[in-house]
């Protein structure tokens, strides 16, 4: 999976998302509980408590240094997937 934020315009940042191949794009505001998107992760399990998902929530937004504050939740009961963080290039 693949995520980035392109665009912050009228208190939305604008997120797009690359899983499994297929590209999909999320705005995400600080308020109204439109703050986060979960997303299902693998496929259905035959128990519930097993369900895995990743969650990002749009926390802040530094406008001096334009720059996102994005939290990073996963929940796998059973320990299945490795996450690691590739830091941008920079200009």
């Amino acid at each position: 999976m693949e995520f980035r934020w392109t665009l912050y315009k009228n208190e939305g940042l604008v997120l797009l998302v690359k899983y499994e191949g297929f590209p999909r794009q999320y705005i995400l505001y600080r308020k109204n509980d439109m703050d986060c998107v979960k997303i299902s992760l693998g496929k259905k399990p035959p128990k519930a408590w097993l369900y895995s998902y990743l969650l990002i929530k749009f926390d802040d937004f530094d406008e001096k240094r334009y720059r996102a504050v994005l939290k990073i939740f996963i929940k796998s009961p059973l320990k299945e997937y490795e996450v690691s963080f590739i830091e941008p290039k920079r200009k």
